[in-house]
């Protein structure tokens, strides 16, 4: 998985065993190897966990742009009189 490289960096670079890197992670020593195994995906949680103790931050970003929520239609609203009459 592409996120697995970051936590293992930074395990090799850190004096913190895994499995003192876990606890302050707050997931269990086998949650840390099976993510480190790359056998299954985590759960999101998990990862978000492990990405944080390690200094990164998860980011979600659409993946096309979107319409930020609340101006659906806007460009299909009419223009308000004051824009019309000028």
């Amino acid at each position: 998985m592409k996120y697995t490289p970051y936590i293992r960096d930074y395990l090799a670079d850190s004096p913190e065993t895994w499995c003192e890197f876990a606890a302050r992670a707050g997931v269990s020593r086998a949650a840390l190897y099976k993510f480190l195994s790359s056998k299954n995906a985590p759960r999101i949680d998990t990862l978000e966990k492990l990405l944080r103790a390690a200094g990164f931050l998860l980011v979600v970003m659409p993946a096309t742009p979107t319409t930020p929520p609340g101006d659906a239609g806007a460009e299909s609203q009419p223009a308000p009189q004051e824009a019309q009459d000028a």
